[in-house]
């Protein structure tokens, strides 16, 4: 099936995406960062038949404008919700990994009618910071990594992929490695741009959660102390737990990940259909 794709002006900045399209409920999928939208592709073909999957490049990625500033969970955030509006998605689902689920988790706590539900693929919550740099210092170390990452070349990055992460498929891995040319150095200023209270927001949030969490001595981000602190504090949400993924859990573990997300989504989309 032939995928739609489009651009829409959302918080003053011009964001692309896919959009598998149809009249099923809309579900949007927000990628991790240095990623684009098309490094869902395997997630959207498995719930095309049933969702509109939307997949957004965010703001410095993929063929979205790339402005100086305004890289950070709250802008990012307000960028969706407008993309939201915008492309008049009335409730979706919200599926985010990394940053991406960062970015669902500031779409549903400023906006509680926004978002049906929320899947977080290992979000970026974690229970203290430290940090042994300065901002500025971070920020310009990983702007000099994009841009050396750029030089290398696609086919080695894929070669990379597919070691680093022998269950992904080949089409996801040729989107993940485009992504890292297209991706601009601006990107790098998420993490200085200040984070937020990530469990202030967490327990604002009204519409059920699903946490997906991976192993931290492979990667993750989310450990279980940090998993059940949430889970303390979410009105309505569950943890699933994958053991054998790290961070990238739907890389790491395709079938055990869509097993769980697939039937959570039709849990909560399926009750307006």
């Amino acid at each position: 099936m032939t995928w739609l794709q489009g651009d829409i002006v959302a918080n003053g900045v011009r964001l692309h995406y896919h959009r598998t399209g149809g009249d099923g409920p809309p579900v949007v999928l927000a990628h991790g960062i240095t990623d684009k939208g098309l490094c869902w592709c395997r997630t959207a073909r498995a719930l095309e038949s049933t969702y509109d999957c939307v997949m957004v490049d965010a703001r410095g990625h993929g063929q979205s404008e790339a402005p100086a500033d305004g890289y950070g969970p709250a802008v990012h955030g307000a960028d969706f919700a407008g993309l939201i509006q915008g492309l008049a998605l009335g409730r979706p689902a919200f599926v985010g990994h990394s940053m991406g689920a960062g970015i669902g988790i500031v779409v549903a706590a400023q906006n509680p009618e926004s978002v049906a539900c929320l899947v977080l693929e290992d979000p970026p919550v974690r229970a203290a910071q430290t940090q042994t740099a300065p901002a500025t210092d971070r920020a310009e170390q990983r702007a000099r990594a994009i841009a050396d990452r750029k030089s290398v070349p696609v086919s080695e990055l894929m070669a990379n992929c597919a070691r680093n992460h022998p269950r992904m498929d080949e089409e996801e891995i040729r989107h993940w490695a485009e992504s890292k040319m297209e991706v601009s150095p601006h990107v790098a200023k998420w993490h200085p741009a200040g984070q937020p209270d990530w469990f202030d927001l967490i327990g604002r949030i009204r519409c059920p959660i699903l946490l997906l969490t991976g192993d931290p001595a492979k990667g993750a981000i989310v450990t279980p102390e940090t998993a059940e602190r949430l889970a303390g504090l979410w009105q309505d949400g569950r943890v699933v737990n994958f053991p054998a993924a790290g961070h990238c859990i739907r890389y790491n573990d395709f079938d055990a990940f869509i097993r769980v997300v697939q039937p959570f989504l039709d849990s909560v989309l399926g009750e307006g259909r």
